[in-house]
């Protein structure tokens, strides 16, 4: 199982720490219920993807800033314990 937060600043930098709590690989989705999306510096109509701030991997393409609110799907391989997730703007 996977345990996820999500953090934001001012400047406009999100980003979503996922826990891998078992040495297994795994997989999970999560939404974003409204009011935290509403929270978030992330607007609805842009485009974002997420990379990993360890790996430098983009681990999602693009896809608009309202999508997150619905699906956000990590998959980790047994071996990793974190992932940090940056939103970045598609550009």
């Amino acid at each position: 199982g996977m345990v996820a937060m999500i953090k934001w600043d001012d400047d406009g930098d999100v980003v979503v720490a996922i826990h891998n709590l078992w040495r297994q690989d795994t997989t999970a989705t999560y939404y974003l219920p409204s009011d935290v999306l509403a929270a978030l510096p992330v607007d609805p109509c842009t485009d974002y993807r997420l990379r990993d701030l360890l790996t430098d991997e983009v681990v999602d393409s693009c896809r608009q800033g309202v999508t997150y609110a619905d699906r956000l799907t990590v998959w980790m391989s047994g071996d990793q314990r974190v992932r940090w997730l940056a939103f970045e703007r598609c550009d």
